[in-house]
């Protein structure tokens, strides 16, 4: 069993998104078939360790498999642990992990209920705040034109410049 473990962990870590994937279905399995706590342990040791990993494959892994314990097993402290990890993942460089922090915080809060919310409700709320881009910007002067969109780019901008175009085709 331990041979099966290292592997499933080490699969977690894995570079390819199918590998992953794979490891986390040998991860659920092994979560099932856990007749003692102390392979549990071993496992709940491992997404630890996955999630404090600098690479992004890693944290991904350990958020996927931290969401596999959320919802299969109910091990003490388990919880209030993964809540402060998404929390400090929550701005990580990488998309996939923000991602993957925001459905472990979607199990939580299935679980937990709105207990989580208010946990992590001054944090995310801050995050919006402080990341949320949003831009108005003036067309040429005498048009009287303005054009605006949340997340425009330059280019965006640019062309909103020389010529009136709709928002919609602006933020497309």
């Amino acid at each position: 069993m331990s041979n099966e473990v290292d592997e499933c962990l080490h699969g977690l870590k894995a570079e390819k998104h199918l590998d992953r994937e794979r490891a986390l279905r040998k991860f659920q399995e092994l979560i099932l078939q856990a007749g003692t706590s102390a392979v549990q342990d071993v496992l709940v040791d491992g997404v630890k360790g996955l999630l404090v990993s600098t690479t992004w494959e890693h944290k991904i892994g350990g958020l996927m498999a931290a969401k596999v314990l959320v919802d299969k097993c109910d091990i003490s402290g388990f919880d209030d642990l993964m809540v402060r990890e998404a929390l400090r993942l929550l701005e990580d460089g990488e998309v996939r992990v923000r991602l993957a922090v925001g459905q472990l915080l979607r199990a939580l809060a299935s679980n937990r209920g709105v207990a989580v919310m208010e946990a992590c409700q001054e944090t995310v709320l801050n995050s919006i705040t402080n990341h949320f881009v949003s831009t108005v910007w003036q067309a040429p002067t005498g048009t009287g034109m303005w054009c605006g969109c949340v997340g425009a780019t330059a280019e965006a901008q640019a062309l909103a410049t020389t010529r009136i175009v709709p928002w919609r085709l602006l933020c497309a």
